[in-house]
Protein backbone atom coordinates (compact mmCIF):
# COMPACT_ATOMS: atom_id res chain seq x y z
CA UNK A 1 0.00 0.00 0.00
CA UNK A 2 1.58 3.34 -1.29
CA UNK A 3 1.29 6.57 1.01
CA UNK A 4 -1.02 7.71 -1.53
CA UNK A 5 -3.20 4.91 -1.01
CA UNK A 6 -3.91 5.39 2.16
CA UNK A 7 -4.67 9.02 1.96
CA UNK A 8 -7.07 8.43 -0.34
CA UNK A 9 -9.04 5.54 1.70
CA UNK A 10 -8.26 7.84 4.96
CA UNK A 11 -10.09 10.46 3.49
CA UNK A 12 -13.11 8.13 1.84
CA UNK A 13 -13.66 7.00 5.64
CA UNK A 14 -14.56 10.84 6.52
CA UNK A 15 -16.34 11.89 3.19
CA UNK A 16 -18.64 9.16 4.08
CA UNK A 17 -18.51 10.16 7.21
CA UNK A 18 -19.53 13.58 6.42
CA UNK A 19 -22.37 11.77 3.95
CA UNK A 20 -23.98 10.20 7.02
CA UNK A 21 -24.02 13.01 9.13
CA UNK A 22 -25.72 15.24 6.44
CA UNK A 23 -28.29 12.62 5.94
CA UNK A 24 -28.88 12.69 9.44
CA UNK A 25 -29.09 16.30 9.73
CA UNK A 26 -31.48 16.61 6.66
CA UNK A 27 -33.56 13.73 7.93
CA UNK A 28 -33.73 15.27 11.55
CA UNK A 29 -33.46 18.93 11.62
CA UNK A 30 -34.50 20.15 8.04
CA UNK A 31 -38.04 20.42 8.77
CA UNK A 32 -38.85 17.90 5.46
CA UNK A 33 -40.50 15.40 7.75
CA UNK A 34 -43.31 16.35 10.26
CA UNK A 35 -42.81 15.12 13.30
CA UNK A 36 -45.27 15.67 16.92
CA UNK A 37 -42.91 17.20 19.66
CA UNK A 38 -42.34 13.11 21.27
CA UNK A 39 -41.11 12.35 18.50
CA UNK A 40 -38.99 15.24 17.37
CA UNK A 41 -37.36 14.88 20.41
CA UNK A 42 -36.39 11.23 20.65
CA UNK A 43 -35.03 12.18 16.99
CA UNK A 44 -32.85 14.62 18.05
CA UNK A 45 -32.23 12.56 20.69
CA UNK A 46 -31.22 9.38 18.80
CA UNK A 47 -29.22 11.59 16.40
CA UNK A 48 -26.20 12.70 19.00
CA UNK A 49 -25.71 8.88 19.29
CA UNK A 50 -25.62 8.23 15.91
CA UNK A 51 -22.72 10.93 15.96
CA UNK A 52 -20.96 8.58 18.53
CA UNK A 53 -21.20 5.50 16.29
CA UNK A 54 -20.07 7.12 13.22
CA UNK A 55 -16.87 8.28 15.27
CA UNK A 56 -16.26 5.28 16.84
CA UNK A 57 -16.21 3.65 13.83
CA UNK A 58 -14.03 6.16 12.23
CA UNK A 59 -11.13 5.49 14.66
CA UNK A 60 -11.64 1.58 14.63
CA UNK A 61 -11.62 1.66 10.66
CA UNK A 62 -8.42 4.36 10.46
CA UNK A 63 -6.18 2.32 12.89
CA UNK A 64 -6.96 -0.96 11.87
CA UNK A 65 -5.52 0.82 8.14
CA UNK A 66 -2.35 2.40 10.00
CA UNK A 67 -1.78 -0.94 10.94
CA UNK A 68 -2.57 -2.56 7.55
CA UNK A 69 0.27 0.56 6.24
CA UNK A 70 2.88 -0.93 9.00
CA UNK A 71 2.37 -5.28 7.83
CA UNK A 72 1.79 -4.36 4.08
CA UNK A 73 5.41 -1.60 3.70
CA UNK A 74 7.00 -2.86 6.76
CA UNK A 75 7.79 -6.20 5.95
CA UNK A 76 11.32 -7.24 7.71
CA UNK A 77 11.36 -4.98 10.22
CA UNK A 78 12.24 -6.33 13.40
CA UNK A 79 9.69 -6.19 16.06
CA UNK A 80 12.27 -4.45 18.23
CA UNK A 81 13.32 -1.90 15.89
CA UNK A 82 9.13 -0.48 16.45
CA UNK A 83 8.43 2.40 19.27
CA UNK A 84 7.69 0.40 22.67
CA UNK A 85 4.14 1.84 22.59
CA UNK A 86 3.30 -0.34 19.06
CA UNK A 87 5.79 -3.29 20.34
CA UNK A 88 3.62 -3.30 24.08
CA UNK A 89 0.40 -3.08 21.93
CA UNK A 90 1.34 -6.01 19.94
CA UNK A 91 2.42 -8.30 22.99
CA UNK A 92 -0.64 -7.25 24.97
CA UNK A 93 -2.65 -8.32 22.08
CA UNK A 94 -0.96 -11.78 21.11
CA UNK A 95 -0.09 -13.00 24.91
CA UNK A 96 -3.01 -12.21 27.11
CA UNK A 97 -1.03 -14.31 29.64
CA UNK A 98 1.11 -11.01 30.28
CA UNK A 99 -1.76 -9.70 32.26
CA UNK A 100 -1.83 -12.87 33.90
CA UNK A 101 1.41 -14.94 34.54
CA UNK A 102 1.19 -18.87 34.27
CA UNK A 103 1.44 -21.10 37.19
CA UNK A 104 2.54 -23.99 36.20
CA UNK A 105 6.05 -24.89 34.68
CA UNK A 106 4.22 -26.65 31.53
CA UNK A 107 2.02 -23.00 30.81
CA UNK A 108 5.68 -21.53 31.63
CA UNK A 109 7.84 -22.89 29.00
CA UNK A 110 4.68 -22.50 26.60
CA UNK A 111 4.45 -18.57 27.54
CA UNK A 112 8.05 -18.07 26.95
CA UNK A 113 8.31 -19.96 23.86
CA UNK A 114 5.55 -17.50 22.55
CA UNK A 115 7.23 -14.71 23.71
CA UNK A 116 10.28 -15.25 21.81
CA UNK A 117 8.52 -16.05 18.68
CA UNK A 118 6.36 -13.12 18.95
CA UNK A 119 8.83 -10.42 19.70
CA UNK A 120 11.68 -11.93 16.87
CA UNK A 121 8.98 -11.55 14.25
CA UNK A 122 8.32 -8.54 12.21
CA UNK A 123 3.96 -8.16 11.98
CA UNK A 124 1.88 -5.66 14.06
CA UNK A 125 -0.86 -7.78 14.70
CA UNK A 126 -4.11 -6.33 14.15
CA UNK A 127 -6.37 -6.98 17.27
CA UNK A 128 -8.98 -5.11 18.69
CA UNK A 129 -8.15 -1.86 19.78
CA UNK A 130 -8.26 -0.85 23.57
CA UNK A 131 -11.83 0.22 23.26
CA UNK A 132 -14.00 -2.53 23.78
CA UNK A 133 -14.39 -1.58 27.39
CA UNK A 134 -14.50 2.59 26.86
CA UNK A 135 -15.93 4.68 24.86
CA UNK A 136 -13.80 7.08 23.07
CA UNK A 137 -13.70 10.26 24.87
CA UNK A 138 -10.90 12.49 25.04
CA UNK A 139 -8.55 10.49 27.19
CA UNK A 140 -8.81 7.57 25.45
CA UNK A 141 -8.86 9.01 22.13
CA UNK A 142 -4.82 10.51 23.47
CA UNK A 143 -4.04 7.09 25.23
CA UNK A 144 -4.80 5.22 21.15
CA UNK A 145 -2.56 8.54 19.67
CA UNK A 146 0.01 7.58 22.14
CA UNK A 147 0.08 3.68 21.27
CA UNK A 148 0.35 4.49 17.34
CA UNK A 149 3.36 7.05 17.55
CA UNK A 150 0.87 10.10 17.15
CA UNK A 151 1.04 13.14 19.11
CA UNK A 152 -1.56 13.52 22.01
CA UNK A 153 -4.29 16.62 20.99
CA UNK A 154 -4.57 19.00 23.70
CA UNK A 155 -8.69 18.96 24.99
CA UNK A 156 -8.04 22.97 24.31
CA UNK A 157 -7.28 22.70 20.75
CA UNK A 158 -10.11 23.99 19.53
CA UNK A 159 -13.01 26.00 20.87
CA UNK A 160 -16.81 25.71 19.92
CA UNK A 161 -20.35 26.55 21.05
CA UNK A 162 -20.49 28.58 24.51
CA UNK A 163 -16.49 28.53 24.78
CA UNK A 164 -16.27 24.74 24.72
CA UNK A 165 -13.29 22.99 24.13
CA UNK A 166 -12.35 19.90 21.81
CA UNK A 167 -12.04 18.08 24.74
CA UNK A 168 -15.43 18.96 26.78
CA UNK A 169 -17.40 18.58 23.48
CA UNK A 170 -16.14 15.56 22.92
CA UNK A 171 -17.09 14.17 26.58
CA UNK A 172 -20.48 15.75 26.50
CA UNK A 173 -21.04 13.66 23.44
CA UNK A 174 -19.88 10.29 25.28
CA UNK A 175 -22.13 11.41 28.41
CA UNK A 176 -25.01 12.10 26.41
CA UNK A 177 -24.25 8.14 24.43
CA UNK A 178 -24.39 6.94 28.01
CA UNK A 179 -27.51 8.31 29.24
CA UNK A 180 -29.08 6.48 25.55
CA UNK A 181 -27.59 3.20 26.57
CA UNK A 182 -28.31 2.52 30.11
CA UNK A 183 -31.56 3.96 29.33
CA UNK A 184 -31.05 7.16 31.54
CA UNK A 185 -33.16 10.36 31.01
CA UNK A 186 -31.62 12.74 28.61
CA UNK A 187 -32.95 16.57 29.18
CA UNK A 188 -35.93 17.57 26.85
CA UNK A 189 -35.21 19.91 24.62
CA UNK A 190 -33.80 21.11 20.58
CA UNK A 191 -30.76 19.68 20.16
CA UNK A 192 -29.73 21.53 16.91
CA UNK A 193 -27.07 23.04 18.28
CA UNK A 194 -25.76 20.37 20.08
CA UNK A 195 -26.04 18.25 17.04
CA UNK A 196 -24.08 20.98 14.93
CA UNK A 197 -21.03 21.04 18.14
CA UNK A 198 -20.48 17.53 18.43
CA UNK A 199 -20.85 17.15 14.33
CA UNK A 200 -18.03 19.97 14.03
CA UNK A 201 -16.13 18.61 16.53
CA UNK A 202 -15.80 14.59 15.31
CA UNK A 203 -15.43 15.73 11.67
CA UNK A 204 -12.29 18.40 13.01
CA UNK A 205 -10.77 15.83 14.83
CA UNK A 206 -11.18 13.10 11.95
CA UNK A 207 -9.14 15.65 9.63
CA UNK A 208 -6.50 16.19 12.61
CA UNK A 209 -6.40 12.39 13.21
CA UNK A 210 -6.02 11.47 9.29
CA UNK A 211 -3.23 14.48 9.11
CA UNK A 212 -0.90 13.11 11.99
CA UNK A 213 -1.59 9.33 10.58
CA UNK A 214 0.10 10.38 7.22
CA UNK A 215 2.76 12.75 9.04
CA UNK A 216 3.64 9.54 11.06
CA UNK A 217 4.76 7.57 8.17
CA UNK A 218 6.36 10.06 6.27
CA UNK A 219 8.53 10.63 8.90
CA UNK A 220 9.00 6.93 10.23
CA UNK A 221 7.87 8.05 13.34
CA UNK A 222 7.04 4.13 14.22
CA UNK A 223 10.66 3.07 14.55
CA UNK A 224 12.71 3.90 17.16
CA UNK A 225 14.53 7.23 16.45
CA UNK A 226 17.86 4.95 15.89
CA UNK A 227 16.26 2.99 13.10
CA UNK A 228 15.03 5.71 10.99
CA UNK A 229 17.02 6.44 7.66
Amino acid sequence: MLLSQLQQELSQIIEEAQIKLLDIQILVYASFYEFNDKHKTFMQIQSIFMIFTIWECFIKTSFKKFIEMLNLNMSGIPLSKFKDSLIIYHMESVLPQLKEYPKNLKNKSEYFDNFQKQFNQSKIYSYKLMIGKSNIDFNVLNQILEIFCLNKIEPYWKKYQDNKSSGECLDELIKIRHAIAHGTSVENKDYTEDFNMHKNVVLDLMYEIHQRIIECFEKKDYLKEEFRV
